[in-house]
This record gives structure tokens, C-alpha cells and sequence, in this order.
């Protein structure tokens, strides 16, 4: 019996791998041509059922640590400089859950942003809709800023400052919209609110890049 649920795992698990190749491209295809609409619908799945949450799309945490994933790979592909990264973090597995965690600082700001003009009391459980609405942009955001920056490092500078700067500006707009769309925020304190909430999520994250002493994705090595 024991033998038999250890299968039945595995097969549940392959399966659940195998439609993340399917549905992770599926799923940022439509966040990038439907950032708000995607936010909406994070938010509204997870008032269903857990077995039904989801369904057609990846999970937004999920969706997130994959990009985080390829961007991992694609960092140690081609990576910058030649250095070994010292410490518990030299360990791939724990430099990609650093990596996670500092990256969720975006969508946490902001998601604490969202409800303090909703006006709804801040508890783990009101969190979570915030949160998951606000993983799925901070995809492309994350996409554009980490390889703007791989660009720039690499000489390209035009090039990449200018693809950053699409995803900083891209990233600010969705941020307006969705805060200033029921109406009780306007869209110049939406916009001013989101572009200081990004631009201190970004300060945090490079405050701890500085301190732990190595690339983060987002930040170049010292040489």
C-alpha cells in the first residue's frame, strides 16, 4: 500500500510538472497583454475551492518562482563575472530562495499599498488575494529589469537601461490602473503612491545585494 501511494505521488507530481511547460508561457502571455484583468482574476480564484483554483493558469507564487528559476539558469549560463559567491549562499538552491524572497518584496509593498486605500484591515488572510494579484506582474517587471541590467553590464548600456526602463514604466502604469480603478484613489496619487513603493522596493533590494556581497539578478557583482 505504502508502495502504491508512493507511485500514485510520483505520477501526481509529473503531471503537475508537465502542464507548468503548457501553462507557465500560457499564463505570462496573458499577464503581459492583460496585466489588471489577470490581477482581478488572482484575487477571484481564490475564493474558490482549492482543487478548482487555478485551473487554467498557473498559480501566481508558482508562475513567479519559476521566472526566478530561469532567470537563475540563464545567470549561470552567462554569467558576468567569474567569482564564487561565499557562504550558505554559494549553495544554487539557497542563492534561488534568497533570490525568491528579496523579489517578493515587490509584490508584498505593493500589496500592502493596496490594501491600506481599500481600507481593509491588514491580517494574513487579507494579504493573500494582494499579494498573488501582485506576483503575476511583477513577472515581466522582473523579466525586463534582471535582463535590462545583464545587457547594461555586458556593454550593451543603451540597450538595457532602455529595456529597464520599459519595465519600470510599464510596471508603474499597471500599478495605476489597478490601484485607481474603483475609483477612490485617483490616478496621480495611484501613480505617485506605486512608483514610490517600487522605487523603495528597489532600494531594499539593493541594500540587501550590498550586504550580502554578490549579484542578485538585478544588480551587478563588484569586481
Amino acid at each position: 500500500m505504502d508502495f502504491m501511494r508512493l507511485l500514485k505521488s510520483i505520477e501526481e507530481l509529473l503531471y503537475e510538472v508537465a502542464t507548468w511547460v503548457l501553462f507557465y508561457p500560457l499564463t505570462v502571455a496573458r499577464v503581459v497583454r492583460r496585466p489588471v484583468a489577470m490581477m482581478a482574476y488572482a484575487e477571484r480564484e481564490l475564493g474558490d475551492e482549492v482543487e478548482e483554483q487555478y485551473v487554467d493558469a498557473l498559480s501566481p507564487p508558482i508562475c513567479l518562482l519559476i521566472t526566478l528559476f530561469l532567470l537563475h539558469i540563464v545567470e549561470r549560463i552567462f554569467p558576468r563575472v567569474e567569482a564564487e559567491i561565499p557562504g550558505v549562499l554559494s549553495s544554487d538552491n539557497n542563492l534561488l530562495a534568497f533570490r525568491a524572497v528579496l523579489f517578493s518584496i515587490f509584490p508584498l509593498l505593493l500589496g500592502l499599498v493596496h490594501l491600506k486605500q481599500r481600507g481593509v484591515k491588514l491580517t494574513r488572510h487579507s494579504l493573500r488575494p494582494s499579494f498573488y494579484a501582485q506576483c503575476y506582474v511583477a513577472i515581466p517587471f522582473v523579466v525586463a529589469a534582471s535582463l535590462g541590467l545583464s545587457l547594461a553590464s555586458r556593454g550593451l548600456t543603451v540597450p538595457g537601461l532602455a529595456l529597464m526602463a520599459a519595465g519600470y514604466a510599464w510596471y508603474a502604469a499597471v500599478q495605476t490602473i489597478w490601484q485607481s480603478r474603483d475609483g477612490k484613489t485617483s490616478r496621480a496619487m495611484a501613480l505617485l503612491a506605486s512608483s514610490a513603493t517600487i522605487v523603495g522596493a528597489t532600494i531594499l533590494l539593493i541594500a540587501a545585494t550590498a550586504t550580502t556581497g554578490f549579484a542578485i539578478g538585478m544588480v551587478p557583482p563588484a569586481d
